[in-house]
């Protein structure tokens, strides 16, 4: 967001914590931690599939 100057989550975060935005904050956090959990379930069943030595749990 620095380097290229375009706005971004990090700013509106941050600006929800100046302005003290608790739902956008919280808005915040859940829709990151959504992606993070989709991401994680994706690569994981991604390895299976690629590399047959890893099992599902």
């Amino acid at each position: 967001e620095v380097v290229f100057s375009l706005p971004g989550v990090g700013k509106l975060m941050y600006d929800a914590v100046l302005m003290t935005d608790y739902p956008m904050l919280l808005g915040i956090v859940i829709m990151t931690s959504a992606v993070t959990l989709i991401l994680v379930t994706v690569v994981e069943v991604l390895a299976a599939v690629v590399d047959p030595r890893v099992r599902l749990t």
